[in-house]
């Protein structure tokens, strides 16, 4: 025995008349945007409570990480990168003088 068709004004009535390639009637668009909108708003609150919040490194890790990528870029003669890498751990030194 088949199942009932579902009513007009519900988003699997939509699916039907998409499937049959039948005209869609007002009811059943209503519920196709009603559908969508339902789905946008809980995906943007899964997006936002998904993100955990950001680690705080402190500068003292920051100066590390630093001065060993400043090691490795020096080691390839990457003058560029020393350059920035100098300015950067030269405004950790400031952030920890309190300058």
């Amino acid at each position: 025995m088949p199942r009932p068709k579902s009513p007009c004004g519900t988003y699997s009535a939509y699916q039907r008349h998409l499937r049959a390639k039948e005209p869609i009637d007002a009811a059943c668009r209503r519920a196709q945007r009603d559908h969508n909108a339902n789905r946008s708003r809980l995906s943007l609150q899964s997006d936002t409570a998904v993100q955990p919040a950001p680690i705080p490194v402190p500068p003292q890790e920051m100066f590390r990480r630093c001065a060993v990528d400043l090691v490795g870029f020096a080691e390839r003669g990457d003058l560029f990168a020393v350059d920035d890498l100098m300015a950067e751990m030269s405004g950790l030194l400031d952030e920890w003088r309190g300058a």
